[in-house]
């Protein structure tokens, strides 16, 4: 971590003024409530970059990050991701108490706990949670736009109100599973009464089981959720949170350093994690697993068919370099195309660590002992040019001219999948298992430009073979050693380079307690927990 340095905090008249209107927001609920004297009162105030709110119908809107973390505190599914760290191993039991699996691994009957409620909410009592809402959960998810996370299921039915069974397509191992059905996306659990009784109204009155249930919310401006005091957990550390929608930065910051925020959505830069660290009672976050940069190279298009040309352009990138250039602190390093915090990440793959000299002799076997010019489409967005602005530098050094075209982002996008850029950078995050990132990048019926084409810009046809058994096998070290090998091969064959991870950035209040030790989680943001509470001062 960068060392502290004098704070300066940078604010300007203007967006003393914006912090201003956080205030008004705010009004007297923080200067009577969060800091009222005597014991902290458990009124957590979080910030978040964004304009407004869509609602919390998960099943019909596109979520929002601010969405993904909020929707946590609310719903849960059968099974559980552990909120310290996002580790598929880790999933346990959350409404289902146990399952049973079938010997021919199709079916999987789960006995769900007793007794557990829906938030009493909008002047209803919802019920009690059944096997009832659990099918009609799951078949609103294999019907809607999700329907890819539960991809694999046959069909599912409520065998009585506490038993419910899973119909798999076909074996699948206990992993994959396991995701379908956790309190992610499509596997979380709604109220089957209460999205039929609501109906248009339900994006903004959703019920839950979660530890928090929704008081009132402003679209435009905030969302307020109180304590579920019927939590079958226990009771929640928390009152109330209240979250904000406050698009500027520097008006973030305010509202920190003023206390009328505790916890905010910072800048995925290193200068705003440093000044981060110096804002008062300031603890800096940046939040794992991460999206993963990387350099696709289309092996279809001339010098890069040349796999010794593929090469030298990987000799010539200084990934350290790049990483100094982007900030330690908010990246990781990373050689393979899977995150070494994923499920089946293989190790012993080829590096191509940094080395000019490697890669002039290579160029000038292959023909080019001058280099070579290609163009390249590239986004405007600065999590893109950025590093392509970096590596066109470094890759000049050999003779090989980056003609960069810079286009909206919007733009980047449509042009990368018809197949224009003979360089594709691109990141990405995915559930934390090495299948999530290899199938979709370098199976061949993923190859952009094709009828089932998803985002193998590479067009590569190697790993095919690997990849349809790791799909096919149950056994989990089975599986990871079929991800191995296929990683191998990619590096290997010089197709993509794995730039960097980088990862969202955040800063919280010291006395704020999380009620775990957070390591990494799947929704951008340090997940609130029902043992969440705010520390003496």
């Amino acid at each position: 971590m960068a060392a502290r340095k004098k704070h300066v905090s940078g604010i300007t008249r203007r967006s003393f003024l914006k912090g201003a209107t956080v205030s008004a927001v705010m009004g007297p609920w923080v200067l009577r409530n969060a800091f009222a004297a005597g014991a902290p009162k458990q009124e957590l105030v979080v910030a978040w970059s964004a304009s407004n709110t869509v609602g919390w119908d998960f099943h019909r809107l596109s979520m929002k990050t601010q969405e993904m973390g909020i929707v946590d505190s609310c719903f849960e599914g059968l099974l559980g991701w552990d909120k310290a760290k996002a580790d598929p191993k880790l999933i346990a039991p959350s409404l289902a108490e146990t399952w049973e699996v079938s010997k021919d691994k199709t079916e999987w009957t789960f006995k769900l706990r007793d007794k557990v409620r829906w938030h009493k909410n909008y002047g209803v009592d919802w019920g009690t949670f059944s096997a009832e809402d659990c099918e009609y959960s799951l078949k609103l998810g294999m019907s809607g736009k999700g329907k890819e996370f539960l991809e694999g299921i046959k069909d599912c039915k409520a065998l009585d109100r506490r038993t419910f069974k899973v119909f798999l397509e076909r074996p699948m191992d206990p992993i994959s599973v396991k995701m379908m059905l956790s309190n992610y996306r499509e596997g979380r659990i709604v109220c089957k009464k209460a999205v039929e009784q609501l109906g248009p109204d339900y994006p903004f009155k959703p019920v839950g089981t979660g530890f928090l249930k929704l008081s009132r919310v402003s679209p435009d401006t905030f969302s307020e959720w109180v304590a579920n005091e019927e939590y079958w957990r226990g009771k929640p550390g928390l009152a109330s949170v209240r979250h904000l929608y406050i698009k500027d930065l520097s008006s973030r910051e305010m509202a920190f350093q003023k206390g009328e925020a505790h916890l905010i959505q910072g800048q995925m830069s290193q200068k705003w994690y440093e000044r981060a660290g110096e804002l008062k009672d300031a603890e800096p976050m940046v939040i794992a697993p991460g999206l993963i940069l990387v350099l696709h190279i289309n092996t279809t298009r001339k010098p890069f068919t040349d796999i010794r040309v593929r090469q030298a352009l990987m000799y010539a990138i200084d990934r350290e370099g790049l990483r100094r250039f982007i900030g330690k602190d908010v990246t990781k390093p990373v050689f393979s195309v899977v995150p070494s915090d994923y499920l089946g990440s293989a190790k012993d793959v080829e590096q191509y660590n940094f080395n000019l000299d490697k890669a002039k002799q290579l160029l000038e076997k292959a023909g080019y002992p001058k280099g070579f010019e290609v163009e390249v489409q590239i986004s405007e967005l600065d999590d893109y040019l950025r590093p392509m602005q970096v590596l066109q530098q470094m890759v000049k050094k050999v003779g090989i001219d980056l003609k960069l075209k810079v286009v909206t982002h919007s733009a980047y996008h449509s042009l990368t999948r018809k197949d224009v850029n003979p360089l594709v950078i691109y990141g990405t995050s995915r559930l934390p298992v090495a299948g999530q990132i290899l199938n979709p990048f370098y199976h061949s019926n993923a190859i952009v430009g094709t009828p089932t084409g998803i985002t193998n810009f590479s067009h590569y046809t190697g790993v095919d073979k690997e990849l349809d058994a790791a799909t096919n096998e149950v056994d989990v070290d089975k599986k990871v050693g079929y991800w191995e090998q296929a990683q191998k091969k990619i590096l290997g064959d010089a197709v993509a380079f794995p730039l960097y991870i980088y990862m969202q950035c955040w800063v919280k209040k010291t006395w704020v307690d999380l009620g775990y030790k957070f390591e990494s989680n799947l929704e951008y943001s340090p997940l609130l927990s029902y043992k969440t509470k705010i520390l003496p001062r």
